[in-house]
């Protein structure tokens, strides 16, 4: 039964989550302590969840080679949006 009830709420100040397990809960407090246990072992980046890794790893994978790259600075992105978003940095 879904009663709608959160009994885990987080104590941070001006945050007003709540949640349904408690494991959900100590996820979300990494976010404000920014403890990111989970670390990819092809490149230096980390995260708060296993979810969140197991997204990023995806990128590593031969299907999300970054072909899209700035003319300007050589950065290399998984997608034309992606390679956009960054472009308007140099103001273009």
């Amino acid at each position: 039964i879904h009663t709608g009830d959160r009994p885990y709420k987080c104590a941070h100040p001006g945050c007003e989550k709540a949640f349904t397990q408690l494991s959900n809960l100590q996820s979300h407090r990494r976010q404000h302590n920014k403890d990111k246990p989970f670390k990819c072992h092809n490149c230096h980046r980390a995260y708060t969840d296993a979810a969140s890794l197991e997204v990023h790893l995806a990128t590593h994978t031969v299907k999300h080679a970054k072909v899209y790259t700035c003319s300007i600075c050589s950065r290399a992105y998984t997608s034309e949006t992606y390679l956009m978003k960054h472009m308007r940095k140099h103001n273009i």
